[in-house]
């Protein structure tokens, strides 16, 4: 071998390993993994529930923001979600809508939300 195809493969793997350390580094300072998590587990909640209960299911930050008659939170998604999961939660503690997508299939909803109060 030459020494001009010795220097060229130095610097690919020199290349090649620096570009994996950062892109490991990236991965794990970056990504959301509550949110993934999250996201998961609101999928596969089914009504009813009650406000513990959720709050137990779910990791990470919650926002929680009080109006006259029911309660909303919101819980942490993935980043490249744009909304995060939303509760809404009576003052009976029982969550009556749950929102994790604004799709057509991304929430569901029970009885006396229907009934009673929307909100947000």
């Amino acid at each position: 071998m030459s020494k001009r195809t010795i220097y060229r493969f130095t610097i690919a793997a020199f290349l090649a390993v620096t570009m994996l350390t950062i892109g490991t580094v990236c991965w794990y300072a970056y990504d959301n993994r509550d949110g993934y998590r999250n996201l998961k587990v609101a999928r596969n909640i089914q009504p009813p529930i009650s406000e513990a209960k959720l709050r137990s299911l779910f990791y990470g930050h919650i926002t929680e923001f009080l109006e006259d008659d029911y309660k909303v939170l919101y819980f942490d998604t993935p980043s490249l979600q744009a909304e995060r999961i939303r509760a809404c939660i009576n003052m009976d503690g029982e969550v009556t809508r749950l929102q994790w997508d604004e799709g057509k299939d991304g929430s569901w909803t029970t009885r006396s939300y229907a009934d009673g109060v929307k909100c947000y």
